[in-house]
Formats: structure tokens, C-alpha cells, sequence
């Protein structure tokens, strides 16, 4: 029993390990280091297969957000077909979570990260010119949501971004349908518009035919991270289970002006960490579960061999509390925010200038277009920034702001 429990404590270190190298890497796109962070994902791709699907969505995010959307696709696509593998993972392996925890065991991902695998790939067809492409992603994520609709609820740019792909291929009966359910889901009565109508701030006499559009995807700050959340049934018994913690992230404002004439929008936005907790909540049964049946398990262990070998019972219950660790494992690089603006424009040049005022603890962005516009063409574009790590005195305004906001 020695020997197991060395070998149990050996598996929780190295499993661990292995794994921090996956989960560190993103600090250095957070450090403005986007291409040192594709190279440690890629170094811990070689020792660590259990985090396959985390690496390739971390990889995609980043790759995305530099503009390399090919690459993006490559790498958000290897992830889709990972999730599809899921049911076919070895028994064996999962049934290593049971006797160690759930580190482990192949990270799988959430609800929410499984939808927004196909939430970045119609992005990057998009801006790609490859509707047809998003028009197929637009599919895969209504599958998503039809299993997981309830947990996924507030991810309002998602569903907003698949009626735009239904309608970037014509399919416009889909992008109406698709439409109305955002309606639905929106906390305010609003009316979702497919293929909005000039007019811009210059002229209020555009018909439908002349119009082009400009279509930002904006995101701001980052996801909240995993934490471990612990219950003590005894002062050496616990249970650990990962939550996302409450927070609070304003969404960005946005200031925008075609040729200097000030134009009104509405973005359509997703808090990403209400979603990601949503999801989170949606499996706690689930979770709890099967805490409770490895705690069980490793407790019968224990004593069983109370009477004829304390002290060894001892040393498995203390390896056994030791390994009782929850699975933080996340996709990292996601924002804050996600906001999709879609801003109707006459044929014609035009100079539009955006601000994206955002909140403490993210930057201000400033991005400027210089656009020649025809009649029915549709132009994407990104607009984003990676988020510097909070200062001291940023987080006290951060959390004054967040005060005075609720």
C-alpha cells in the first residue's frame, strides 16, 4: 500500500505538471509575447497529450487575434474534431480520475468552450470571405446549442453571429429564424435586423439596395479563470469541484463617426464569464457525483486498512488528501467581452473613426477606416487588444468602477 500511494503521488506530480506547462503558456500572450506563447503550447503538445483539445483552442485564439485566420481555422478545427472524438476516449485513461482526480484524465471542455470553437472558426471565414465555410460552423453551433440551450442562454453574439452566416449565403429564412430566438433570449425587447437599412448619419433617404455594411467584432479583457472550490466533510476529508467565481465586466462602449458625422449603435454583446459559469453549473451534479464516488472509494481504502496497518492508513489518507484536487484546466485567452456592431453604410467612400472605451482594467483602442463602400458588400473586420495584467492601483479602480456600476 506504500507503494501505491507513491505511485499515486507520483502520478498527481507529473500529471500536474504536464499540465501547468499547458495552462502557463497563455501568460505570455497576456504579456504582449503572442508568438512565445504559440511556441510553449506547441513544446507542451509533445509531452502532454491530455490537454490535446486545450492547446489547440489556446492556439487558435491566439493565431486569430494576430490575424492569421488560416491558422486559426487549422487549429480550432483540429479542436471540433477532438470534441467529436470525446466519446471514444479509452475507459482506462478516464478511470485514472477515479483513483488520482480529474487532472488526470483528457481535458474535454466545457459547454461553453465547445460552442465557441465554432463561434471563432465562423469568424475567421468570415473574414476570410468564406461564407460558405461559416455557413457550415453556423450549423455545428445550433447543434451545440439545441443539447445545451439553457446553460448557453446569454451567449447572445453567438447566436447573433450564426444568423449573420445563414445571411452572408442567402440563406435568409435561417437568418430570420435565427433572428427572432435572439429577440427571445435578449434581457430587453429589441428588434434584431437582417440586412439593416441605410440610413447613416448623413443622409435619411438610402434605399436598402445601396447599402453596404461594416461588421465589427469587438472584444475586450479576458475570462475569468477556474478556481478550485473546497468542501471539508472532515479536517482530513475534502471535496474539491472547479467554479468560475462571480465577477463583473462592464461591457465596452463605442464611439463611432462615418465621414465626422456621429453614428448610433447597438452592439449585441456576450459576457463570457456568465456563460462560462452557466455552463460550469449546468454539469455541478454531475461533478459532485463524482467527487463523492472517488472520495467514497479512496475512503474504503483507508478503512480497510485501519485495523491491521494504521500507520499505512494513515499515509494513504494523506496522499489521498493531497490528490483531492479540482480541475482549473480553461480555455485562458478568451475575453472578457465579445460584441458584434453592425453598421450600415451608403456606397461611397467613407472615413469612420472607432473608439472602444473600455472598462479599468482593459485599454481604450482606437481604430480608423478608410473604406471605398459598394452596394450590397458586406466588410469585416476585428477589433480587439490584448489585456495587460492588472496593477494594484488598476484593480482598486476596477473595483470601484464595479461598484458604482451595480
Amino acid at each position: 500500500m506504500r507503494k501505491i500511494a507513491l505511485i499515486l503521488l507520483l502520478g498527481l506530480l507529473t500529471g500536474g505538471c504536464a499540465s501547468i506547462k499547458t495552462l502557463e503558456a497563455p501568460n505570455a500572450y497576456f504579456a504582449g509575447k503572442p508568438l512565445e506563447a504559440i511556441s510553449q503550447l506547441d513544446a507542451a503538445s509533445r509531452h502532454n497529450a491530455r490537454d490535446r483539445l486545450l492547446i489547440h483552442m489556446e492556439k487558435g485564439l491566439i493565431f486569430h487575434t494576430l490575424g492569421a485566420y488560416r491558422k486559426s481555422v487549422r487549429e480550432l478545427r483540429a479542436a471540433a474534431e477532438l470534441i467529436d472524438q470525446q466519446d471514444y476516449i479509452s475507459l482506462s485513461r478516464q478511470a485514472k480520475t477515479l483513483a488520482i482526480n480529474e487532472w488526470a484524465g483528457t481535458y474535454k471542455g466545457e459547454y461553453s468552450e465547445h460552442l465557441w470553437v465554432h463561434t471563432w472558426l465562423m469568424m475567421d471565414d468570415l473574414l476570410l470571405g468564406d461564407n460558405e465555410s461559416a455557413a457550415v460552423e453556423a450549423r455545428q453551433a445550433l447543434k451545440v446549442l439545441e443539447v445545451h440551450g439553457d446553460a448557453l442562454a446569454q451567449d447572445y453574439f453567438t447566436r447573433a453571429l450564426i444568423a449573420l452566416s445563414f445571411e452572408a449565403v442567402g440563406k435568409m429564412d435561417d437568418a430570420r429564424i435565427e433572428a427572432r430566438k435572439l429577440e427571445q433570449a435578449l434581457p430587453s425587447t429589441r428588434h434584431i435586423a437582417i440586412r439593416p437599412t441605410c440610413p447613416t448619419a448623413a443622409t435619411n433617404t438610402s434605399k436598402r439596395s445601396d447599402c453596404g455594411e461594416l461588421i465589427l467584432f469587438v472584444s475586450q479583457g479576458r475570462i475569468v479563470r477556474k478556481q478550485p472550490g473546497d468542501l471539508f466533510i472532515a479536517p482530513d476529508l475534502r471535496i474539491s469541484f472547479p467554479i468560475y467565481p462571480e465577477t463583473f465586466a462592464a461591457s465596452p462602449r463605442l464611439q463611432i463617426s462615418d465621414n465626422g458625422h456621429t453614428l448610433s449603435v447597438t452592439p449585441i454583446t456576450t459576457h463570457m464569464d456568465e456563460v462560462a459559469r452557466s455552463a460550469l453549473d449546468a454539469r455541478a451534479k454531475s461533478l459532485m457525483a463524482k467527487e463523492i464516488a472517488r472520495v467514497s472509494l479512496k475512503q474504503s481504502m483507508v478503512s480497510g486498512l485501519k485495523k491491521d496497518n494504521p500507520k499505512t492508513a494513515d499515509l494513504l489518507s494523506a496522499v489521498f488528501f493531497l490528490l483531492e484536487e479540482a480541475d482549473t484546466r480553461s480555455w485562458r485567452t478568451l475575453p472578457a467581452t465579445i460584441s458584434l456592431v453592425r453598421i450600415p453604410l451608403e456606397a461611397g467612400r467613407h472615413e469612420i473613426n472607432i473608439s472602444v472605451i473600455g472598462a479599468a482594467n482593459n485599454p481604450d483602442i482606437m481604430r480608423h477606416f478608410n473604406l471605398q463602400v459598394h452596394k450590397g458588400q458586406k466588410i469585416y473586420a476585428r477589433i480587439g487588444a490584448n489585456p495587460p495584467a492588472r496593477s494594484e492601483e488598476a484593480e482598486q479602480t476596477f473595483q470601484k468602477k464595479k461598484q458604482e456600476d451595480q
